[in-house]
């Protein structure tokens, strides 16, 4: 299902179209520049960013949340980021909203499984590096940027999208049933 995730209405009405939700993936994201902090800061550049990958993840979360707690084993998988760890140059508004992923991904975890009544979901996150996506296309349509890139990745390239879907899918499965508030850095 699509829709704005930062309005609430649109992720109630999303899942309102759903009989069912073993599985949430909160997995939208933007990065709008690659400018220092003092030229990308505006308020509406941050609230657009904030909107999409802080305020959906919420959102979409507690919409779901009922759905999810009539599920006998449910997951909740987000997606943050290998920089919400540690930081980048021309990245700080996207940075700070993957590393507030992170704990937002602990303390749901901690949360629901506070309570007997939602025991049963996990809530963990993946933190992939440098893959081969839209978002990164200034990356791959430039052979010398892929290059430098590629040179600080112990691998030499970036990761390909199905890289990336297998600790999903891994996430999923009930093989990761007794891991929740993790965060699984795929990083090549």
């Amino acid at each position: 299902a699509h829709g704005d995730t930062s309005q609430p209405e649109a992720c109630q009405s999303i899942i309102d179209k759903l009989e069912k939700v073993d599985i949430l993936i909160n997995n939208a994201g933007i990065n709008l520049t690659e400018d220092s902090f003092e030229q990308q800061y505006s308020l509406q550049e941050w609230q657009r960013i904030s909107n999409v990958n802080m305020q959906g993840p919420m959102n979409m979360t507690h919409a779901a949340l009922p759905l999810l707690k009539a599920s006998t084993s449910a997951r909740i998988i987000n997606l943050s980021s290998m920089i919400g760890h540690v930081g980048s140059a021309k990245n700080t508004l996207y940075c700070m909203t993957k590393a507030a992923m992170l704990l937002f991904t602990k303390s749901l975890a901690a949360d629901l499984a506070s309570k007997d009544e939602s025991r049963h979901i996990t809530v963990n996150s993946v933190s992939p590096g440098a893959f081969a996506t839209d978002m990164n296309a200034k990356f791959t349509e430039n052979p010398e940027a892929l290059a430098e890139i590629a040179s600080s990745i112990p691998l030499g390239r970036l990761g390909e999208p199905q890289e990336l879907a297998g600790m999903v899918m891994f996430l999923a499965s009930n093989a990761s049933s007794y891991m929740t508030g993790a965060d699984v850095i795929v990083d090549g």
